[in-house]
């Protein structure tokens, strides 16, 4: 705080050093001398480093800001820096990543573009043996009748098979849900397969399976495709089962 003394003029008060009007008096006599105090403007200042106020004519002006010293100045500029430099660092770490990103899935589409069809075929299949079963859950096997209750493996058993008639690979009405024996060890148990399968689709279906059948020869987009419905179908499918319990 400063002290300021003050002169009374008549209608105006005028301070030394530029005070702060109190009052209007006539004249010096009648109003006499008067003390005032009033703070200076920006008196104190606080460190942009450390947090302290200070005295502002004792501390370092620079364009980074108001430090109480050089010293602070410094480590101030000095963690800037840092921090300045760490930033680009990591910038530079995330946009390596996104080259070895781009550069790992530039490589996963050149070694799938040379994959043979067979190997589409067999994740179409899989896709559509894995719906098969999620389909199934619960019933016996279609051959045997054993049941669905854990003691053994389940597998998609074709009744005609995907090797003799390549038509049928994905026809639903040809695959159901059978217990591993059947299906491995006695080529899928056809005889009580037929009788079932019947039973749940009619003859005439069973008949048109066993008839002839146009040719089909997949290209790789078709297997691709197939897959993806698949897919869908039993997220579909386990999305329904959940929403039901």
């Amino acid at each position: 705080m400063v002290t300021l003394r003050i002169r009374v003029h008549t209608g105006v008060m005028i301070a030394k050093g530029g005070g702060v009007l109190l009052g209007v008096g006539h004249t010096p006599q009648q109003c006499g001398w008067i003390w005032s105090h009033r703070k200076m403007a920006n008196s104190t200042r606080k460190c942009k480093s450390c947090g302290e106020y200070r005295l502002a004519a004792d501390g370092v002006k620079v364009p980074a800001g108001w430090f109480c010293c050089h010293a602070h100045a410094i480590e101030f500029a000095r963690e800037k820096a840092s921090k300045a430099t760490a930033r680009q660092l990591a910038k530079a770490k995330v946009a390596d990543k996104q080259v070895e990103r781009v550069k790992a899935a530039r490589h996963r589409k050149r070694k799938l573009d040379v994959k043979p069809l067979s190997y589409w075929m067999k994740r179409a299949q899989a896709a559509v043996n894995a719906y098969v079963r999620a389909r199934d859950a619960g019933q016996p096997c279609i051959s045997c009748g054993r049941p669905d209750d854990g003691s053994h493996q389940r597998h998609a058993s074709h009744y005609r098979s995907a090797g003799g008639h390549p038509e049928l690979r994905f026809c639903e009405i040809n695959i159901w849900a059978s217990c591993s024996v059947c299906n491995n060890w006695l080529s899928g148990n056809l005889v009580p397969y037929r009788e079932a399968l019947i039973a749940k689709i009619g003859i005439d279906k069973v008949e048109w399976l066993e008839g002839p059948q146009e040719p089909k020869r997949y290209r790789r987009e078709e297997y691709q495709a197939i897959e993806a419905e698949y897919k869908a179908k039993l997220k579909e499918l386990k999305s329904n089962d959940n929403g039901s319990l």
